[in-house]
């Protein structure tokens, strides 16, 4: 979905946490922003071998980061 978000030029935020953003975040576009855990690819991805259910990678990504980059791309666009 966000990479037909972003091909369809629409603004686009992209929340990463155990998926490597270098090879899957559409970093060409300017439309297209990126939120990601503040915990490394690598140390996320150590933790999958252990994986449950209860243990989601996701945690570190907060709403409120993901709600500041929306404040950030509406300035920026003087919505």
């Amino acid at each position: 979905m966000m990479h037909m978000a972003a091909l369809s030029k629409t603004p686009t935020i992209g929340l990463f946490g155990p998926t490597n953003d270098k090879i899957y975040f559409p970093e060409i576009f300017d439309h297209c922003h990126l939120v990601r855990s503040s915990e490394s690819y690598e140390s996320l991805i150590s933790k999958t071998q252990n994986f449950t259910l209860n243990n989601c990678l996701m945690n570190d990504v907060s709403y409120n980061q993901v709600e500041n980059k929306i404040i950030e791309i509406l300035n920026d666009q003087n919505f």
